[in-house]
């Protein structure tokens, strides 16, 4: 199994509103689920964590950011979209940011066969949610990171 090391960010708006990509992966493969996911990706050759979280912010959403330390991590195994199974590790930025839109162009790419679209997600809503969104466990790891660190933030 592959070695996946990943960059995600979680954005906040002034009003605590998360900021998450929807891929739809129906036009690729329709037996892949549809779901709900932060900012970012995998690292390219010779990057370092916070680069690929920069470089990853710039590239879905348009926006330059400074980091300061990863506030999250996880290691999961999943598979990717095209089928291959990964060791993902992660690491996870938190950045605040006023809230913004995100030019079309960047979310449907003319190469990329995964339908996205993205939203601004209050805590309470995402808490309540039925739909698939990654990681499992982000309402509770988010909301842990809001009420004990605004102050850090």
């Amino acid at each position: 199994m592959r070695e996946r090391l990943s960059a995600r960010l979680f954005v906040f708006d002034e009003d605590d509103r998360i900021l998450l990509f929807r891929y739809d992966w129906t036009r690729r493969d329709p037996k892949v689920a549809t779901h709900w996911t932060t900012p970012g990706g995998a690292l390219d050759a010779g990057e370092t964590f916070e680069q690929a979280a920069r470089r990853e912010l710039l590239e879905e959403a348009g926006v330059e950011v400074k980091l300061g330390e990863d506030v999250f991590r996880r290691s999961a195994q999943f598979q990717m979209g095209s089928g291959e199974w990964v060791e993902a590790h992660e690491r996870y930025y938190l950045i605040r940011t006023q809230c913004f839109e995100i030019a079309s162009d960047l979310l449907d790419h003319p190469t990329s066969k995964i339908a996205k679209t993205y939203r601004w997600w209050p805590l309470d809503e995402l808490h309540q949610s039925d739909e698939i969104i990654y990681p499992e466990q982000l309402a509770e790891v988010v909301t842990g990171l809001l009420s004990g660190s605004k102050e850090k933030i």
